[in-house]
């Protein structure tokens, strides 16, 4: 019969039982670290007790130990030293506490994430081309066959319904074979793209004019000037060579440009050519191209930064026009050409009050359409247009091919001829053009009801390319 057992006898269920010591080496103690379970790399080792070194004097060194070390199966506390006191779980407020803070941390990231984003994702750079344009540049087009950001994919996809491009994988080469068919029937094939084009070019064109201060100066004062992007200096060198073979090239350099100036021009066109780009036009606006060194304060122009920020997406083609600055110069050669032929008329003062300052046009290929995209500030015609929706684009066929539409048509067009009517040079036309419009009941009746109109080309049920006029009237 087992006797019951006290307190002071019965075992401790929380009581750590005593581990069997592990056998120590007698060697130095460099042998006893490498034989450790898994030795600590940043505590140093407890010195051991006496009755741990006793054992281990009296066993075989080489025996396995029963169980780790005392010193290796402490506790690591908060603090994260072995041995350290351990302290209890967390409140329920602390937990809350940093919950929150890790969820507004979260938030402030993807904010930011969103922001920088859209500031800098969100629109095109400034191209290369745009760089070396001068500063007196009042008409610039640019065209984009490096397919930007997702022009690429987008072309491809717009170009599936073509015969040979339905693989999206071969787009590439079925590209270039088109380019070289391009390029080889209206050249007889003397110029090929995947031959003499692709090796060199780099994908931008930029095409830049100004007007010249007066009709002597126009060939030496010109900013006329073309850029394209380039990647070989050496083979695009080699290319223009073998194209001038029916003119002598007189090579020079200017700054850091190999400069080309044919022999038979005068020295009025030249081309340069840079690591970056090819440069052609007068030799004055070459040489200046090649001043810049791509850094030209052109883009940096109050009406060319308003214009370049309408556009927030990648493009293939883009332009920018300072109309206004256009139309002022136009005006001042003129009246060089023809001294006082402008002082009798009022009709050149109207027009540039009207004229907004700038122009913007881009456009860019969708998976089913290219879309072109036309803005510029409000002409000062005497009549605002509403800021709304296009009210046409929901009457129009889903085959359309087409479509330009204005705003406020009619008040627009009465507003605009009514700028002109006081002007005794206009007398004349006016009374022609009322006796005529009479006949159909007056201006009002024939276009004054006009609100949002548009011409629309579509595909017909036949086959058939057809188009039209749509109107929305302003009081239906």
């Amino acid at each position: 019969m087992t006797e019951p057992q006290g307190p002071e006898t019965r075992p401790d269920p929380a009581a750590t039982p005593e581990p069997n010591p592990a056998p120590m080496a007698a060697g130095p103690a460099s042998d006893d670290a490498a034989r450790q379970a898994w030795p600590s790399l940043s505590t140093p080792a407890v010195e051991r007790s006496d009755s741990v070194a006793a054992t281990s004097a009296a066993t075989d060194p080489w025996e396995p130990s029963d169980s780790l070390p005392q010193n290796r199966i402490d506790r690591v506390g908060d603090a994260g030293t072995s041995g350290a006191p351990v302290a209890g779980p967390p409140s329920r407020r602390s937990r809350g506490l940093r919950w929150v803070v890790a969820i507004v941390g979260v938030a402030l990231v993807a904010a930011a994430s969103v922001v920088i984003a859209s500031l800098v994702g969100g629109k095109p750079t400034v191209s290369t081309a745009m760089g070396y344009m001068p500063a007196d540049v009042v008409s610039y087009s640019e065209f984009r066959l490096d397919l930007p950001g997702d022009q690429r994919q987008k072309l491809a996809s717009f170009m599936k319904p073509i015969p040979g491009f339905s693989d999206s994988s071969q787009f590439d080469t079925k590209l270039n074979e088109l380019l070289d068919q391009l390029l080889g029937g209206a050249s007889k094939d003397q110029v090929l793209w995947t031959r003499d084009i692709a090796p060199w070019f780099d994908g931008q064109i930029g095409f830049g004019t100004s007007i010249p201060s007066s009709a002597s100066q126009a060939a030496a004062s010109s900013a006329s000037l073309v850029v394209a992007t380039i990647h070989d200096r050496a083979k695009a060198i080699a290319w223009l060579e073998t194209i001038a073979t029916s003119a002598t090239l007189q090579r020079s350099t200017y700054g850091d440009a190999d400069l080309l100036i044919p022999a038979a021009g005068a020295g009025d066109f030249a081309i340069g050519v840079t690591d970056k780009v090819l440069l052609a036009g007068t030799t004055t606006a070459v040489k200046a191209a090649v001043d810049t060194g791509g850094k030209s304060a052109w883009a940096a122009n109050d009406d060319v930064e308003s214009a370049l920020a309408t556009v927030d997406k990648d493009y293939v083609m883009v332009g920018v026009t300072r109309v206004r600055v256009m139309a002022d110069q136009f005006v001042a050669l003129m009246a060089q050409q023809s001294p006082g032929a402008l002082d009798r008329t009022q009709i050149d003062d109207t027009v540039l009050a009207m004229l907004p300052a700038w122009f913007a046009n881009s456009g860019r290929f969708e998976n089913d359409a290219f879309v072109t995209t036309s803005v510029g500030p409000a002409g000062k015609i005497g009549y605002d247009t509403a800021n709304h929706a296009d009210q046409i684009v929901g009457h129009i066929p889903a085959s359309t091919l087409l479509v330009t539409s204005e705003h406020d048509v009619g008040p627009s067009l009465s507003a605009l001829l009514a700028k002109f009517r006081p002007l005794p040079e206009a007398k004349d036309f006016f009374s022609q053009f009322d006796r005529a419009i009479s006949v159909l009941g007056g201006f009002d009746a024939v276009v004054g009801w006009w609100g949002d109109s548009a011409v629309v080309v579509s595909k017909l049920d036949d086959g058939t390319i057809g188009g039209g006029l749509v109107v929305k009237p302003r009081d239906a």
